[in-house]
């Protein structure tokens, strides 16, 4: 307020002078005297919410007590499944072998020996037969088109004579096959004229009787030329004259029955399939009624030993191809050789029970040999075909079944703390955090259970600490993880001198711990969110805060001031908080610079004010107010650094009203005023122009 103007003044004088009638000097000396004047300027009240938080987004108010809560919530990261379901698939092999051999019918070979080629006879004349004795004869065969050599196991030949050459009897004996020239078979020779097949017995045969000869095959090697030779007697005619047909003949039948071959060389004609069947698991801990693959390879390859190409096929009853299809793959395989087929991506095949949960695959071999007209190969019934199955690095992409349990990937969270204000402004030497809560908020997309649990690391850039968080199974919905609130007050605790300005929730899990029936996707995830409530019911000791306010004088206020040369200050505190207050100041210049101190070391001034607490009941709230006043002195240079002040920053330090610092509440309404006013004084002298 301004109490007098210069020019009031200047205009009484004169006023004065001329209603008293007294003679005018030529030189008068005008009075002087002192002003004084009050500016109030500043005038700030501090709630606690203002104190704790400027950004009030984290600060609830609870509505039964109007107890003020620090809350941050902040989602967590998912923790996807990815590629942690995974199978692990045993290379599994089939081995099988030729087992038999089909070989073209074989033909009867029907010959005919002529009587003219072992007895001297002239045919269609009657003449006198001479008796002949063991007369060699030898007759090749036609060739036998079904193969080169045939190995036998089972089997007979028969060869059948009929006596068409008259009316005498003739005898058979000592009754050869022979091979009509060398052959080679499994790295042997069977050289020329080599017995093939013998019998001793001997038979007679009156005209046009037959008789046959059986020859078991079992363990013969036979060869598709043959010579036929046995040795031929006869009485004759007895001295008569007999009537010779005009084609006297032996007629010779040979036909082959049981054929079993062990082995052959020839030709080989189409063979029944050789087909193989094997149920291979695919995971000794994974059972599926559906699967869908992310990723994964498999290959095949078959080994043929067989002297024959070989289109094989392939097939996977539970095996879907992404296109719908069902798995089926044909693979040439050379004669003596091998083939590979890889698959190298199985993204979006898939396998389906087509029933209940099973762990295996139903896989199927089938080879048929590729004819080859005019290509002679060399076969055996032990002869094998190999076929190998691998499946790698299976990664489920979607299940419906039961999984192994499988360890998530670990997925760390920061919290940043957003006490702003707690971090720049307030420092503690202890501080005790009672009725605390850190929670976890988790819900998984699966079926399947999920166990979580992890650790809550912090730090402050010089202390470090953790807090686990026990493992919890996550069942459907999202289940509340609350961490134990003594176990949460040790952790602040760990932090001596400044609060962690970051947490870390490092989450762990494991998917179908209970090994269930369930589904899972591998974009399916642990999510979730973490919340941390700190209620302000706590021991605070050498708590700081500062906060910079304006300097607040009008512009008429600025100019009375500027003639001022000496002031009283004084500042009165209200404290409505449940801790004590140890109050200083600066003053400040525009530009931020600080000019002085508020209580200067004037002699008989400290420079700091000690506002004790308000006073707690028995509920720990504050019941009345404590209020503590100063008054400060400027003269000379803190005067005039007064002057320059725009801004004054105040800080104050906190202590909780108990011993100790014991905890207290704080609430919404806990507030601290502080008032600062002047008592100003200059002198007005009206000799000054």
């Amino acid at each position: 307020m301004k109490l007098i103007t210069k020019e009031i003044l200047v205009a009484s004088v004169i006023l004065l002078l001329v209603l008293s009638g007294c003679d005018i000097v030529s030189d008068p000396k005008l009075p002087t005297w002192d002003v004084e004047f009050n500016l109030p300027f500043v005038n700030r009240t501090y709630t606690l919410k203002e104190i704790i938080e400027r950004d009030t987004t984290n600060l609830k108010l609870r509505g039964d007590t109007a107890l003020i809560v620090y809350e941050q919530q902040q989602d967590l990261n998912p923790i996807r499944i990815e590629n942690r379901m995974t199978m692990v698939a045993p290379s599994q092999s089939i081995s099988t072998t030729v087992g038999s051999i089909t070989i073209d019918a074989i033909n009867p070979i029907a010959q005919d020996i002529r009587m003219t080629s072992w007895a001297p006879v002239t045919p269609g004349q009657a003449q006198v037969v001479p008796p002949i004795n063991n007369k060699p004869v030898s007759q090749p065969l036609d060739r036998i088109k079904s193969f080169e050599v045939a190995e036998l196991s089972a089997g007979s030949a028969s060869v059948k004579f009929r006596n068409e050459n008259g009316p005498f009897q003739m005898i058979i004996s000592n009754i050869v096959l022979k091979s009509a020239q060398a052959h080679t078979y499994l790295n042997r020779t069977i050289p020329q004229n080599s017995t093939i097949l013998s019998d001793n017995s001997t038979i007679t045969l009156d005209q046009n009787q037959e008789r046959t000869v059986v020859f078991p095959l079992a363990g013969v090697t036979i060869v598709d030329s043959l010579v036929l030779e046995f040795n031929v007697s006869t009485p004759g005619s007895g001295g008569s004259s007999v009537m010779i047909p005009a084609n006297p003949v032996t007629k010779v039948n040979a036909s082959f029955s049981g054929i079993v071959l062990k082995g052959m060389k020839g030709v080989v004609p189409r063979q029944n399939p050789i087909t193989q069947s094997k149920t291979v698991s695919v995971d000794d801990s994974t059972y599926y009624s559906h699967i869908n693959f992310d990723s994964g390879s498999m290959s095949f390859t078959v080994n043929n030993s067989i002297d024959v190409p070989l289109l094989i096929t392939l097939s996977i009853p539970e095996m879907k191809k992404p296109d719908g299809s069902n798995f089926l793959e044909h693979i040439s395989v050379p004669a003596k050789g091998n083939t590979n087929l890889n698959i190298p991506n199985l993204k979006n095949y898939s396998l389906n029970s087509t029933g209940g949960l099973k762990n295996s695959i139903t896989y199927t071999a089938s080879a048929e040999n590729i004819v080859q007209p005019g290509v002679k190969s060399t076969i055996l019934t032990t002869d094998s075909i190999v076929s190998n199955i691998t499946m790698s690095n299976l990664v489920i992409e979607s299940i419906t079944g039961k999984v192994k349990p499988a360890i998530l990937r670990v997925v760390e969270t920061d919290i940043g703390i957003n006490l702003r204000d707690l971090q720049g402004n307030f420092r503690y030497g202890t501080l005790d955090l009672k009725n605390s809560q850190v929670s976890f908020h988790v819900g998984k997309a699966t079926t399947f259970d999920v166990i979580f649990g992890g650790r809550l690391k912090g730090t402050n850039g010089v202390n470090n600490a953790e807090l686990p968080v026990p493992p919890t199974v996550i069942g459907a919905g999202v289940s509340e993880i609350k961490l134990n609130p003594n176990d949460v007050e040790n952790f602040i605790l760990a932090f001596p001198n400044n609060l962690p300005h970051t947490l870390t929730a490092v989450g762990e899990s494991r998917l179908n711990p209970t090994y269930k029936e369930g589904t899972a996707k591998m974009i399916d995830s642990v999510y979730g969110y973490a919340t941390l409530e700190f209620p302000t019911y706590v021991g605070i000791s050498n708590g700081r805060y500062s906060d910079t306010v304006d300097v607040d004088f009008s512009s008429s206020d600025s100019s009375d001031l500027e003639n001022a040369n000496y002031a009283e200050i004084t500042m009165i505190i209200d404290n409505s908080i449940a801790s004590s207050l140890q109050f200083s100041g600066t003053f400040l210049d525009k530009n931020y610079r600080p000019m002085m101190n508020l209580i200067p070391n004037n002699p008989g001034n400290d420079s700091t004010i000690l506002v004790h607490g308000g006073t707690v009941g028995a509920d720990d709230r504050v019941i009345a107010p404590a209020r503590d006043s100063i008054v400060i002195k400027l003269v000379n240079q803190d005067f005039k650094n007064f002057q320059k002040s725009k801004y004054l920053l105040v800080t104050f330090r906190l202590n909780t009203s108990k011993p100790g610092g014991a905890p207290v509440k704080f609430y919404a309404n806990d507030k601290v005023s502080i008032r600062v006013y002047g008592k100003f004084s200059y002198k007005v002298d009206l000799n000054e122009k």
